[in-house]
């Protein structure tokens, strides 16, 4: 009966052989549908569904073809593609929302695991049917490396065909930002390689695994504030990732979703914002760490684009950052209730004109070494190492340095303050506060 039936629908309206023409996605002879179903559940989208094929100027409308004849294809054809884009789009849980897009998934299979999967990078805090943190990493990484993993009787496959979809609303049509298919074990792979770029030692009482694409994106934004006196009613509920323009969102997908360089736009805002905050947090210095993996060709910035510490590189930029990070420690060891640091007060300038600041930044220093401290063990650490790191440079700083050589200035920076926290949260489960041991 199916088969008679659909003999049927192709034939209908057939019968006028001047009006067939070549359908885009058969190739067979087909009377045009001239305007197609509408999709629903696109975020910022009309309500009653916009077009996806959709032809209104005139300079489209060559040789006599008005609508959707410019992107010919049967009536059957047209109720296809927009029915199965509804009914994906029409699952919330399999349906995630970046900034003004809207991102969908499947797999040619048709199991709804690798979906499940592939929207574990967007966020680790709000994972859906029972994929946890620890199976979407075992899962990926297993699938990255060409092995088959198997989850709750299901077997996944490497070799499985899987797409990606992002549709943008712009007014009464839908933009496709950017549809990517391949192989899941390929896609695993470029993520798996995403989640080793941002892995960065992190304080003790952060516990992530690896690092979303909604808490990367939201290092892009300011933080928002809660207004305490506006009345509760007027509070929009908002997501502060929609504030992420749409471009941008594209860009890092693509990055990751392909293995290449990312965007210059994002390291741009995020120094913008490092500079507005004055702190390097751990999200941030995995982003500087992950963007420039991919982009700069100087061996010694590579030397320390690391998990942790290299306390052999001479990389200036980066001892740089170091040393700012024990100038501040030491400002804490002679003042330990002090409100406003040296990183509030120099950090930017620090990392821009090193040559002007840190003369400065040394006199205070040898003012606060003068004074007593509650810690003398602490006092006699932070001099050796400050002495150590202050050989590598010289008498010498540079007037300015570059957007590169500022992301291994905060890289030295963070990485010295992790080394400083990490020291002294050891020290307090240990409960070995002594004055030697701080």
């Amino acid at each position: 009966m199916q088969k008679a039936w659909n003999t049927y629908y192709d034939q209908k309206g057939n019968d006028d052989k001047s009006s067939l023409v070549s359908s885009l996605v058969s190739g067979k002879l087909v009377v045009p549908e001239k305007t197609h179903p509408r999709i629903k559940n696109v975020a910022g989208a009309h309500p009653a569904g916009s077009a996806l094929i959709t032809f209104n100027a005139a300079a489209f409308c060559s040789h006599g073809a008005v609508q959707n004849e410019n992107a010919p294809m049967s009536k059957r054809e047209a109720y296809e593609y927009t029915t199965a884009l509804n009914t994906l789009l029409a699952d919330e849980s399999r349906v995630q929302r970046i900034g003004n897009d809207t991102v969908i998934s499947w797999a040619c299979c048709g199991n709804a695991v690798y979906s499940d999967l592939f929207s574990g990078l967007y966020s680790s805090e709000t994972q859906s049917n029972g994929l946890d943190e620890k199976t979407i990493k075992d899962a990926t990484c297993a699938l990255a490396q060409g092995r088959r993993y198997d989850y709750e009787g299901i077997r996944l496959n490497p070799d499985e065909h899987f797409h990606i979809l992002a549709l943008s609303p712009n007014k009464s049509r839908l933009a496709i930002r950017f549809y990517l298919t391949d192989t899941f074990g390929v896609f695993a792979h470029n993520i798996e390689q995403y989640y080793q770029d941002t892995e960065i030692r992190r304080p003790r009482y952060d516990k992530t695994g690896f690092l979303p694409i909604l808490r990367l994106l939201g290092q892009t934004i300011r933080k928002q504030r809660k207004d305490e006196n506006a009345p509760v009613k007027k509070q929009k509920k908002k997501s502060a990732i929609e504030n992420v323009s749409s471009e941008m969102v594209s860009a890092i997908m693509q990055a990751i979703l392909n293995g290449t360089p990312y965007p210059v736009t994002l390291i741009n805002v995020v120094e913008r914002r490092i500079n507005v905050e004055r702190d390097v947090p751990p999200d941030k210095a995995a982003i500087i760490k992950a963007y420039y993996l991919r982009k700069t060709t100087n061996e010694q910035f590579k030397e320390v684009l690391q998990m942790d510490i290299n306390e052999e590189s001479e990389y200036l930029p980066y001892v740089l950052g170091r040393i700012f990070s024990i100038y501040e420690q030491i400002q804490l060891g002679a003042i330990p209730n002090i409100n406003t640091t040296i990183k509030d007060k120099y950090f930017t300038s620090a990392s821009t004109t090193p040559a002007r600041i840190f003369p400065i930044l040394g006199d205070l220093a040898a003012k606060h070494m003068r004074k007593a401290w509650k810690s003398e063990g602490l006092k006699i650490t932070l001099d050796k190492v400050l002495g150590t790191l202050t050989q590598k440079v010289g008498d010498h700083y540079p007037s300015r340095l570059s957007l590169e050589e500022r992301g291994a200035f905060q890289l030295g920076y963070y990485f010295e303050n992790q080394k400083r926290f990490n020291k002294t949260n050891k020290s307090n489960e240990d409960n070995e506060q002594g004055e030697n041991n701080d």
